[in-house]
C-alpha cells in the first residue's frame, strides 16, 4: 500500500515536468514579446483567477516545483535514489549500512518530519482559514498549493517508516526486503 502512493507520487511528480517546462517556455515567449497579460476571461476560475499573467505563469512554475520536489522525495527514497555518503558506507558491509540507516532514520530523519510536518499543518491552516491568495493577486487559492507540503512530508514518513522496518526485518532475519 505503501509502495503505490508513493509511486504513484513519484509519477504524479514526473507528470507535472512537462507542465512546468510549458509554463516557463510560455513565461518567457511572453516576456520576449513585451507581454504581461496573456490571456484573459471574463469570469473568475480557481487558482489562476480571470486571466494568466506574467506573475501568474512565475508563480506557478515555483508552486509546481515545489510540489514536483515533495512528491518525489518518498519515491527517490523508495528507489535508492536519495543522496547517500556512498564513499563511507560502500566500504561498509551490509548489516553495518543498515544499523547506520536505521539510526540516522530514528535520530534525524523522523525528528526532521516530525518537526517539519508539525509545522506545516499549521501553516498551511493558516493560509487556508485566510483564503490566501498570491501577493501580485495573480492566483488565487494559494492553500491548495501548500496543502501539499503535509501531504509530501506524510508520504516521505511513510517511506521512512518502511525503510526502517525493512533494516530492522533485515538485522534481525538476515534477508533483505525489496521495495518495488
Amino acid at each position: 500500500m505503501i509502495g503505490y502512493l508513493v509511486n504513484g507520487a513519484g509519477r504524479l511528480s514526473a507528470a507535472l515536468l512537462l507542465p512546468l517546462i510549458a509554463l516557463v517556455l510560455i513565461g518567457i515567449g511572453a516576456r520576449l514579446l513585451g507581454f504581461n497579460e496573456v490571456v484573459s476571461w471574463p469570469v473568475s476560475l480557481p487558482v489562476i483567477g480571470s486571466g494568466v499573467t506574467a506573475n501568474t505563469l512565475i508563480e506557478l512554475q515555483s508552486f509546481l516545483f515545489g510540489i514536483m520536489f515533495l512528491f518525489a522525495g518518498a519515491s527517490a527514497l523508495r528507489r535508492g535514489e536519495h543522496v547517500m555518503v556512498d564513499m563511507l558506507s560502500g566500504t561498509f558491509s551490509d548489516r553495518t549500512r543498515a544499523v547506520i540507516d536505521s539510526l540516522a532514520i530514528l535520530f534525524l530523519m523522523l525528528p526532521f518530519l516530525a518537526v517539519t510536518g508539525w509545522a506545516s499543518i499549521g501553516f498551511v491552516e493558516r493560509s487556508w482559514f485566510a483564503a490566501e491568495t498570491s501577493h501580485s493577486g495573480s492566483l488565487t487559492h494559494i492553500f491548495l498549493f501548500k496543502a501539499a507540503i503535509p501531504v509530501g512530508l506524510f508520504l516521505l514518513a511513510l517511506e521512512t517508516l518502511s525503510r526502517l522496518c525493512g533494516n530492522i526485518v533485515f538485522l534481525v532475519k538476515g534477508e533483505p526486503v525489496r521495495h518495488d
